[in-house]
């Protein structure tokens, strides 16, 4: 019992902070080019607003999470590229770091054990940095799905906005196929896998 409360909690913090190391650069790289252009922005530092609650709720209970997004208006293409870039570079970053804290501090490999007898804190520790590297990675994963406010969605919107619209018109039904992975899932065993490959 303790163990399952500590995995929670573990992933509701980790949840928590890499939606807002996702979007949180994007948004800052958004006010840069709304402020150069003389335009209204927004603050972007109102941290929780990046917090999606039913994303903590998959985060906690299938291992699989989503932020809420910064409302972007942008009609460049470049810039659109550059937010989307952003986030998958924000979230690789944030995957490697807790990756390598496993590996050269906690001294962790692929089998996922916590060898010997340490203090509640180092356990939890361990707990939310594991929590850190698979949701970290599954939300990489959850965001190579071209659904509207995803990455991929960023990055279709600057190479082809002809190809957005389709991917607007097929918003619900894209999200039905990622529901149905992180269902059967299949997310979270890719992300799983990932990890151990990096601690073996």
């Amino acid at each position: 019992m303790k163990e399952q409360l500590m995995v929670l909690a573990a992933s509701f913090l980790a949840g928590a902070m890499i939606m807002i190391l996702h979007e949180l650069p994007k948004a800052m790289i958004y006010q840069y080019n709304e402020k150069k252009h003389n335009l209204p922005h927004k603050n972007v530092f109102a941290l929780h607003h990046y917090i999606d609650p039913i994303g903590l709720i998959f985060c906690m209970v299938m291992k699989v999470g989503f932020s809420k997004p910064y409302l972007y208006r942008i009609k460049e293409k470049k810039m659109n590229m550059v937010l989307g870039m952003a986030g998958y570079l924000s979230l690789l970053i944030q995957f490697f770091i807790s990756t390598a804290v496993l590996r050269f501090y906690f001294h962790m490999d692929h089998t996922f054990t916590i060898a010997g007898s340490h203090t509640f804190f180092y356990e939890f520790l361990v707990y939310f940095t594991c929590a850190y590297a698979i949701l970290s990675m599954g939300m990489l994963i959850t965001n190579l799905f071209p659904y509207m406010a995803s990455d991929m969605g960023l990055v279709i919107a600057a190479t082809s906005p002809l190809k957005f619209f389709t991917v607007i018109r097929a918003d619900y039904l894209i999200k039905m196929v990622w529901l149905f992975t992180v269902l059967l899932g299949i997310i979270r065993s890719m992300s799983g896998a990932i990890l151990g490959l990096f601690l073996a």
